[in-house]
């Protein structure tokens, strides 16, 4: 019955949509739904080698350390409670200790009843009843004081933990070091068959997790970490986790990301998935959160919600340099003559000089006191005249590497980064609307990526002078993947900007088209290549 008023709720929808928002709102959601599809169809599709696992089940369980999973309570349907609590108690790693923190009120006394009947038969299960409903923040810390274990991993009380969720975290762990670990999940309706959704998430990224909660579930951290964190903070209820995992990573020495759906997020009419969006104090608070662990990096800032969802943020960084524009830049464009009057006539930044030069590698030629290069496709022109600010604010931090813009034809995306797919390097989102809300609104927020293309790139010099050598052994071309892939190695953050927006003449990818400098940077990044892009594994 769910299912069928479900369908009349979307059709309904849809004409309303028709109406109200007229024929190209509709086709882009038509895309979007299109798209989701295909992601379940891959995870279904997966659950055919999901027993197959190269982890050693008894070196992890007699290695590991105690986790202690955290459940706040609060009025939970009985059907709920037992499906999460037996989630748990199967795991196939069988060192934890299952904390429930009880605040439901006296016409819910069952899940008292029902949690402590489990915890006689169980002795890792450890159930405290809390004297008042403190709030999802205090009620989870309650639970994380009592607990006992080297680890926290955090549970919904409606969901439920695939069997070997506790093993995968835990391998990361032992194995890795990690002190901070997440996975992939998926929504569910009514089963874990009926799947609504799924979340494949990059690896650790933390300009994507400040646009956005893109952790979310599972999570298991050091314990250890919140004597520097502190605990969950109630001032960002609604956003809460955002708050704790910002504070978390940014202290954590290593964070790791299992490339596997373990964790099933419950979607029904009382959950907090189904109704985020409504929630003007929980999208308040999420806008906080960011701007206030910016502020606590050092990092001016304002944060507001996109287009595409209140919840995935635009950032906005103030630094006082650019402002007074002190940052010298050159532009160099990069194929025919630079037309100079153009360039400074569609840009509000007047700190630069204009440069021609025949290839990337001719940019170390040009005697220079600039302290940051753009490097510009001579088929590229404008939309607006912020673009080169909106590069620089990100350019300028010490953790980042090529800055990039999102790059149009015709309000088409030419490419938004490149990624690594099947042995070969390909634009991503090439011909997809740049109104598209994809996989979680892509198109609407600054995001790390590996390749940055030189249609548009902001570099520090002194970065770019790092690797002369390695850029000057290619021809005319692929050097900017070159540099790419050296500044990720070395740990910097290669970043896409979509409010960056400049156009390109063709739709073509006119500065990647040599045969041979392809090849050369193929069989020198062979290893990297062959494995998956660790920001777009799936898209």
């Amino acid at each position: 019955m769910f299912k069928v008023n479900r369908f009349i709720t979307l059709v309904k929808k849809a004409v309303n949509q028709l109406h109200d928002k007229g024929i190209s709102y509709v086709l882009l959601k038509i895309q979007q739904n299109k798209y989701d599809n295909a992601i379940i169809s891959l995870y279904k599709n997966s659950l055919k080698s999901d027993g197959d696992s190269s982890i050693d089940v008894d070196f992890v369980n007699n290695n590991g350390y105690l986790v202690s999973v955290i459940v706040p309570l609060y009025n939970t349907d009985k059907v709920f409670l037992k499906e999460m609590v037996d989630s748990v108690i199967e795991q196939s790693y069988k060192k934890f200790e299952l904390c429930l923190a009880d605040a439901s009120d006296d016409e819910h006394s069952y899940v008292g009843e029902y949690c402590l009947s489990v915890a006689e038969k169980d002795s890792r299960v450890k159930y405290i009843k809390l004297d008042e409903n403190l709030g999802i923040s205090e009620n989870t810390n309650k639970a994380i004081i009592d607990s006992s274990g080297d680890y926290i991993a955090l549970l919904d009380h409606d969901d439920l933990l695939h069997k070997d969720a506790l093993l995968y975290v835990m391998s990361k762990a032992i194995n890795e070091e990690a002190d901070f670990v997440y996975t992939d999940e998926v929504k569910f309706c009514d089963s874990k068959d009926n799947i609504i959704s799924v979340n494949y998430k990059p690896d650790f990224a933390i300009d994507n997790l400040f646009a956005l909660n893109y952790i979310c579930h599972f999570v298991m951290f050091k314990k250890d970490l919140l004597d520097t964190t502190g605990l969950i903070n109630s001032n960002y209820d609604g956003a809460q986790d955002h708050d704790f995992f910002l504070r978390l990573v940014t202290n954590a020495n290593k964070v790791r990301h299992v490339d596997k759906v373990l964790y099933y997020w419950r979607y029904h009419k009382l959950s907090t998935s189904s109704d985020i969006y409504s929630k003007q104090y929980a999208i308040d608070a999420g806008k906080n959160a960011v701007r206030d662990n910016l502020l606590r990096l050092g990092y001016k800032s304002e944060v507001n919600s996109t287009s595409a969802y209140p919840t995935v943020y635009k950032i906005d960084y103030y630094n006082e340099q650019i402002e007074k524009e002190n940052i010298k830049t050159d532009i160099v464009v990069i194929g025919k003559r630079a037309d100079n009057e153009y360039i400074k006539s569609n840009t509000d930044y007047g700190n630069i000089n204009i440069y021609q030069a025949d290839s990337i590698k001719d940019i170390y030629n040009i005697d220079t006191d600039a302290e940051y290069v753009c490097i510009l496709n001579d088929n590229i022109y404008f939309k607006e005249k912020d673009w080169l600010r909106k590069l620089l604010t990100y350019a300028i931090r010490s953790d980042t590497g090529c800055i990039g813009a999102m790059i149009l034809r015709k309000n088409k995306v030419k490419n938004f980064g490149y990624k690594i797919d099947n042995n070969d390097i390909v634009p991503v989102f090439k011909g997809l609307s740049c109104m598209s809300t994809i996989d979680t609104g892509r198109l609407f927020y600054a995001q790390e990526t590996m390749l940055v293309p030189a249609d548009c790139m902001v570099i520090s010099y002194e970065q770019f002078l790092r690797y002369k050598d390695k850029i000057c052994e290619y021809d005319k071309e692929y050097m900017d993947f070159e540099l790419s892939l050296n500044l990720f190695k070395d740990g910097y953050n290669n970043i896409i900007n979509p409010y960056a927006r400049v156009c390109c003449k063709s739709i073509d990818d006119n500065i990647h088209s040599n045969k041979q400098d392809k090849e050369r940077l193929i069989k020198r990044w062979e290893s990297v290549i062959k494995s998956k892009d660790v920001f777009f594994s799936r898209v």
